[in-house]
């Protein structure tokens, strides 16, 4: 509980003590970055993620785009229902101006798809956060991953993958 109550108050924390200047803008956006990495296995309502996102977040993936924070809450929470497990390991972290990078690898599972998964996904991603001047709230996120490492998983898309490559392979090397 104490955790939680910690995780809530944090971006106002965050926001009095850099507007105060007794943390830097750069350290409270790490913070934030850092709590939303690992708020994706807990709580995605829209009054949860308005702590950490502006109001007008768009969230783009590489197949989804989402705007604004209700949006965002609806992706979230389907995405948690079609996983059975998900977990991930932070690689770097890169600070650069109004973004903030993060490299990771992830390790998933499927509850459910339209077909029967076959099994633990392993893919390495990246999500790119952007902040406005002056502002802990991320209000773009960009998430970059190979989609086709998820398909592979997925029977009937499986074999599709492994003749579209096949060809492709062939085309490239002839």
């Amino acid at each position: 509980m104490i955790k939680y109550a910690f995780t809530i108050l944090l971006p106002f924390i965050l926001l009095t003590h850099a507007a105060a200047g007794e943390i830097t803008l750069r350290d409270a956006r790490l913070a934030n970055v850092d709590t939303i990495m690992h708020l994706m296995a807990g709580d995605v309502s829209p009054e949860t993620l308005r702590l950490y996102y502006a109001e007008n977040i768009v969230m783009q993936d590489p197949i989804t785009k989402v705007n604004g924070i209700e949006s965002l809450s609806g992706y979230f929470t389907r995405q948690q229902k079609m996983l059975k497990s998900f977990s991930h390991e932070i690689q770097e972290i890169i600070y650069e101006g109004n973004r903030v990078a993060v490299t990771y690898s992830v390790v998933s599972d499927f509850a459910f798809t339209p077909f029967f998964s076959t099994g633990e996904i392993r893919f390495d991603a990246a999500t790119v956060f952007g902040f406005e001047d002056n502002q802990i709230l991320v209000s773009f996120q960009q998430d970059y991953y190979d989609q086709t490492v998820v398909y592979e998983h997925i029977p009937g898309l499986d074999i599709i993958l492994k003749v579209v490559r096949y060809f492709t392979q062939r085309m490239l090397t002839q």
